[in-house]
């Protein structure tokens, strides 16, 4: 697919020095309150590949190393992040400037993202991750269809905190 042509833009005009990045639509959840499977029919996705490869690639060409996904989770497709990270880990081990990133996520127990895909993902560039967790009580995320448990996000932000991954709790 084509990547987005900046060219016509300077891009010091705008604050935050981000460029933007789309690699999934829709969502895996059904969240009770949420209406995003009513605009994305079904969740789709890139290729871990080619998200990585476009960021290498804008970042080159425009010189901006700070990117913001639009996605509505970038942790939908445990392969396609995983494949993603760990291209993103091995480019910021011998980059001048490391890439960073931020968006939406949505928590996974240890069992589903482990601890290597942590360390990978810190190794990436992931700065800080939004996480819609909406309320402290398990009963109330059950209702919501959140489909993690207390022990999940505990898990969860324990490994941010471990590899000093930022979280941004949506509530």
């Amino acid at each position: 697919s084509p990547v987005p042509d900046y060219g016509d833009y300077d891009l010091d005009q705008y604050e935050g020095g981000r460029l933007m990045i789309t690699g999934s639509r829709g969502c895996v959840r059904r969240c009770s309150f949420c209406d995003i499977h009513k605009h994305w029919k079904k969740f789709v996705y890139r290729s871990g590949q080619s998200i990585a490869d476009e960021m290498i690639q804008q970042s080159q060409k425009y010189k901006k190393y700070r990117f913001s996904f639009t996605d509505s989770l970038i942790n939908g497709s445990m392969k396609a992040f995983r494949d993603f990270v760990t291209v993103m880990a091995k480019h910021n081990s011998s980059a001048t400037n490391k890439i960073t990133w931020g968006g939406q996520f949505i928590v996974r127990g240890i069992k589903s993202m482990t601890e290597e895909d942590w360390r990978l993902t810190k190794l990436a560039g992931a700065e800080n991750l939004a996480v819609g967790v909406e309320s402290g009580s398990e009963r109330v995320r059950d209702h919501m269809k959140k489909q993690f448990s207390n022990q999940d996000l505990d898990e969860f932000m324990e490994q941010a905190y471990k590899n000093k991954v930022n979280l941004e709790f949506l509530m």
